[in-house]
């Protein structure tokens, strides 16, 4: 589900959610959007990876919720293609 909400739009990547398919979605980033890995945080329960794609950051985070792929509005053409494609690979 692709939301936008006061300048930052979120992707709640619904069916990958557990907490080893963020290594999934990174590589599919890398891979097919040219993402740069900037910054991975990883704790027990949360991940937070910083990427970059066409000079725009972009987190990806897992929590208790799943994972989820956030960017300010500039990312909107970037985050609009991700959520396409994620869309025509997931179901």
């Amino acid at each position: 589900m692709l939301l936008i909400e006061n300048e930052l739009i979120t992707l709640d990547i619904v069916t990958l959610n557990t907490y080893e398919d963020i290594e999934s979605v990174g590589k599919y980033l890398e891979k097919y959007f040219d993402a740069k890995v900037i910054e991975k945080l990883d704790g027990p329960d949360a991940r937070v990876w910083t990427y970059e794609i066409q000079n725009i950051k972009f987190k990806l985070q897992h929590n208790s919720y799943g994972n989820i792929l956030f960017t300010t509005i500039d990312g909107k053409p970037v985050m609009d293609m991700i959520y396409s494609d994620l869309k025509n690979r997931l179901e």
